[in-house]
């Protein structure tokens, strides 16, 4: 069974709800974001040998947090440190 073949009310129902995942789904994304940004921004106060340690340096840090929201800034200063890893 499709959507079209479902009466007129269940497409409805079935809008409402798809668009409210979707929307939940958003939301919840960008709270994520937010906290991990959070985390991002306390680890940029660390102390420099920290950082090394890690192998992430402080510049790639603020880049990182001046990405769009949309853009996951873990995941990219991730990305950032395993080329560096293998650059080695």
């Amino acid at each position: 069974m499709t959507t079209l073949d479902m009466p007129r009310s269940n497409r409805a129902r079935a809008f409402v709800v798809g668009n409210a995942v979707r929307i939940y789904d958003t939301f919840a994304g960008a709270l994520r974001e937010r906290r991990q940004r959070r985390k991002l921004r306390r680890l940029a106060d660390a102390e420099q040998w920290i950082l090394d340690d890690i192998g992430i340096g402080r510049g790639d840090l603020d880049w990182a947090l001046h990405l769009p929201m949309h853009v996951s800034a873990s995941r990219e200063i991730e990305k950032l440190r395993d080329r560096a890893r293998h650059h080695r």
